[in-house]
């Protein structure tokens, strides 16, 4: 074999970037995902601004790396997430130090008051946890699976149609099953707000992937562009 062929290709490193930027994304919006925030008097999740990117790039992977790339993201994405989760968990048990002070920047806290303080902003519980991990591996591998569908149904054209089908499936079902499970059985949440919650985060959730298809076309192109024929594409 030649060494040269041993090197990863410039679209390989493409792929590990994206992976790796769509791991980061994950792990962010589980921690910042149980808060709420006032948006022209709505009632929105922190993770809203940063989630619906996964969704996107879930579509340029599968649309160019194929559905095969794309599935071994979102379980690499899923264990990565759980590791997070284990950790920070295993943090917060370590008994803090008399000379530990949150931030200097705050008003003047205990060492007691600070790991309270650590615990609320990244405590899971186990319904949160296993709520959170379960919708994001149904949402998207929909994803994955509604948007290779429609690949083969369009015969590779439509791009925007595709995605937007696929994104808007797969959010639904993101959006259902964490704001039932996560913010009313885990949070604790009236069934009525966790219920509101779903349509206004849905309908910003669908406007945020709007936005993004001028981009998931020029990403794609570019992607396409890097292509060598000695890589075989995981098309099927």
């Amino acid at each position: 074999m030649h060494p040269s062929s041993q090197e990863f290709s410039l679209k390989e490193k493409c792929f590990v970037v994206l992976v790796a930027i769509f791991c980061v994304v994950l792990i962010i919006t589980n921690f910042i995902g149980t808060k709420i925030f006032s948006f022209f008097s709505l009632p929105l999740p922190a993770s809203l601004i940063i989630y619906p990117i996964t969704f996107v790039f879930n579509a340029l992977i599968t649309e160019v790396y194929g559905k095969k790339h794309a599935r071994f993201m979102v379980y690499l994405g899923f264990f990565v997430t759980l590791f997070a989760f284990l950790f920070v968990q295993l943090i917060i048990l370590l008994p803090p130090h008399p000379f530990w002070i949150l931030s200097p920047e705050v008003s003047p806290l205990s060492a007691e008051e600070s790991q309270q303080t650590i615990k609320a902003t990244f405590h899971a519980s186990g319904i949160v946890l296993g709520s959170s991990l379960f919708a994001y591996l149904c949402a998207q591998l929909t994803d994955v699976f509604v948007f290779s569908k429609l690949s083969k149904k369009t015969n590779g054209k439509a791009l925007w149609f595709r995605s937007s089908v696929a994104i808007g499936i797969s959010q639904a079902v993101d959006t259902t099953i964490v704001s039932i499970l996560v913010l009313f059985f885990g949070l604790q949440m009236e069934l009525s707000k966790s219920f509101y919650l779903i349509l206004t985060t849905y309908s910003v959730k669908m406007a945020i992937a709007f936005l993004g298809t001028p981009l998931l076309y020029v990403f794609v192109r570019l992607l396409k562009k890097l292509s060598h024929p000695s890589i075989i594409l995981e098309r099927a």
